[in-house]
Formats: structure tokens, C-alpha cells, sequence
């Protein structure tokens, strides 16, 4: 059940996505085990909201689902809240981590 909200939640949509691939049936060559799958996270990278990025991370890497991540922004990126504009810059620094856990 996914919602428009203004926040990010980076470390829910990763444990939502592993949630949703428990759904995922067998291999049907190899009976008993699941298929290979992996997450593609497009995001701003500032988690503001939710369980910790890097924490869900890491539990994917545990459950060997790799997180793909994308930028989804720019440097001088913002939203509009209460008629002020609210910066909302990439964080590339933890889009990375997250990749790399």
C-alpha cells in the first residue's frame, strides 16, 4: 500500500519490496528455492521518515537481494510545503551505501 506523502522512507520501500518477493513463488526448475530478484530503488536518498536506510539495506544484502539505486533529482531540486519552497537535493552519499551494503 503505497502513499504520496511529503517524505521519504527509503528503508520501508526497501522492506516492503523484501516483503513483497517472500510472495514470489518457487523456481520452476528448481523446485524449492526462489528465483533470483533484485530492487531497483529510484529516490533522492534523504530518508526523513521510516526505519533506517542503511539498516534494510543490509537485511536485503542478508537475503542476497541486491539494491540498485538511481538518483531521482538535482542540486537545486525542492518542493513546494505550505507555499514555501523546501530544498530537496540528491543524496548521493547514501543512494551509495545503500548500493553498496
Amino acid at each position: 500500500n503505497l502513499q504520496v506523502l511529503p517524505s521519504t522512507a527509503i528503508g520501508e520501500g526497501i522492506y516492503s519490496s523484501l516483503n513483497a518477493l517472500k510472495l514470489v513463488p518457487d523456481d520452476p526448475k528448481h523446485p524449492g528455492q526462489k528465483p533470483p530478484a533484485a530492487i531497483v530503488l529510484l529516490s533522492d536518498g534523504a530518508t526523513n521518515v521510516g526505519r533506517p536506510s542503511l539498516e534494510a539495506a543490509k537485511e536485503a544484502g542478508r537475503q542476497h537481494v541486491p539494491v540498485y539505486t538511481i538518483a531521482y533529482g538535482t542540486a537545486g531540486g525542492y518542493v513546494v510545503e505550505g507555499g514555501q519552497r523546501q530544498p530537496v537535493p540528491v543524496n548521493h552519499y547514501e543512494l551509495a551505501a545503500i548500493a553498496k551494503a
